[in-house]
């Protein structure tokens, strides 16, 4: 009896799920990351209920690695310690196990901001653009920001205006990685419709 019991304990905990969860790298002061493995998957065993109990838009992997000044990369072990935002079931594996990471010192540069460019037609004959401010500061890996001077913004849709009008738009990111912060963030764009005067 105690045989069958042990075996239908074991059996009724031993349910298993995987999720794929987003991996969050802490990083040195004055250490930019790269590159690195968005996600990770992670397979946890328990119950039924305890797996019904988990939520994947909690659940997290995090790795803060010991990094030297000198370090252009790593290679990190990544385990059931580091998986966060569960409780019940238990994880049994991670995968990868190792995770590359990809580092540089970090950097804060002056950034032109290129006058933005618009799409669409006016209804009015024609419009001008101007905009503030017109630089930005950006923090960042020093590798990917040494050889840049401007950054660009989103389009503003001038489709049809009849009227002169301001909008806020996005500085866009001159790194598809790397960047930690745009200071500000957006400009304020003002689109001026000008009539043209008819002298008889």
């Amino acid at each position: 009896l105690a045989i069958l019991t042990f075996y239908a304990v074991r059996g009724a905990t031993s349910f298993e799920f995987s999720f794929t969860v987003p991996l969050e790298v802490g990083g040195a002061e004055g250490i930019a990351i790269l590159d690195q493995p968005p996600t990770v998957d992670v397979t946890f065993r328990g119950s039924q209920e305890d797996l019904r109990g988990l939520d994947s838009r909690q659940i997290r992997a995090g790795i803060k690695p010991e990094i030297s000044d000198t370090a252009s990369s790593l290679q990190v072990q990544i385990g059931p310690d580091q998986i966060t935002g569960h409780s019940g079931a238990r994880v049994t594996r991670v995968r990868p196990e190792i995770v590359s990471i990809s580092l540089d010192h970090r950097t804060e540069k002056l950034f032109q901001v290129l006058k933005p460019r618009t799409v669409g037609v006016p209804a009015a004959a024609k419009v001008e653009i101007d905009y503030a401010p017109q630089s930005v500061r950006i923090s960042g890996p020093r590798r990917q920001l040494q050889d840049r001077a401007a950054v660009e913004t989103e389009p503003v849709d001038i489709t049809g205006c009849v009227q002169s009008f301001s909008r806020r738009v996005r500085v866009l990111s001159p790194t598809e990685t790397g960047v930690t912060k745009i200071d500000p963030p957006e400009v304020t764009v003002n689109v001026n419709v000008v009539t043209e005067s008819v002298t008889r």
